[in-house]
């Protein structure tokens, strides 16, 4: 997750917990592994969520992403739900 800088937390756990979270987000995820069986990568969507501290779903942003769009509507976000 360094790639992507500070403030963005990835989702990591047993395959069986993951499927429960993507499947009541709605997102699909593959993942990918070299020959030796480790993880290679993993494919996702796009879409940001936005999930705030009690792990209620709050917002998803559709790709592709506009720099200004996504900060405004973070700003609309945090306006309305607070921090």
């Amino acid at each position: 997750m360094q790639f992507y800088g500070g403030g963005i937390i990835g989702v990591t756990g047993p395959a069986e917990q993951l499927d429960v979270l993507t499947e009541q987000l709605h997102v699909e995820y593959e993942i990918g592994r070299a020959d030796d069986g480790s993880v290679d990568e993993v494919a996702h969507s796009a879409n940001i969520l936005v999930i705030d501290t009690k792990a209620r779903l709050r917002a998803s942003l559709l790709a592709p992403h506009d720099t200004d769009m996504v900060v405004k509507a973070i700003t609309q976000l945090v306006g309305y739900y607070g921090t």
